[in-house]
């Protein structure tokens, strides 16, 4: 067997990861349908796993940062981000471990106070980003997690969706 000397995660010459052709398969023995495997969850899969607290958490935040104008959900690396335009503006994890990763400009040094942040991994958390559990000790409530969200949104998003999201809260 010749081995690749490509980097792991790198396609080459325009040919798919081993992930990306995982991904692009269809779900073994025809179990989930099409929302699973696009990374969309039903209710009763959300109960088995998480409390319903969590759950809700998770919902009204989403929903939340959905209703943010020109905001899309998107799954680039298998998380739940909602991004503006092409940017992403949070991170939200998943039901399993409840996060919030959401840049902050004005509010990091309160955020970092906080039992439950800590600055994000990968290099963002030098560039302003918090990362919060959700349901850990310390957590803030779900009004301050959304005026988080909302101040991350507000420094990603263009001028245009700011005035537009100035102009709704009238």
């Amino acid at each position: 067997m010749r081995r690749s000397h490509r980097r792991r995660g790198k396609p080459s010459h325009g040919h798919a990861t081993r992930s990306q052709l995982a991904r692009s398969r269809p779900p073994p023995d025809g179990a989930g349908s099409p929302d699973r495997a696009a990374g969309r969850r039903d209710a009763a899969s959300y109960a088995a796993v998480v409390p319903a607290n969590v759950s809700l958490l998770f919902d009204r935040l989403l929903s939340f940062s959905l209703a943010l104008p020109g905001a899309w959900e998107d799954h680039p690396w298998d998380d739940l981000v909602v991004k503006v335009g092409k940017k992403i503006f949070v991170f939200i994890g998943s039901e399993q471990h409840p996060t919030v990763s959401v840049k902050l400009p004005d509010s990091k040094e309160q955020a970092l106070l906080l039992g439950c942040a800590r600055p994000t991994g990968y290099g963002l958390g030098k560039a302003g980003w918090v990362t919060v559990s959700a349901d850990g000790p310390e957590c803030p409530p779900v009004d301050v997690l959304e005026d988080w969200i909302e101040e991350s949104y507000r420094t990603i998003a263009p001028k245009k969706l700011i005035a537009e999201l100035d102009a709704g809260s009238r």
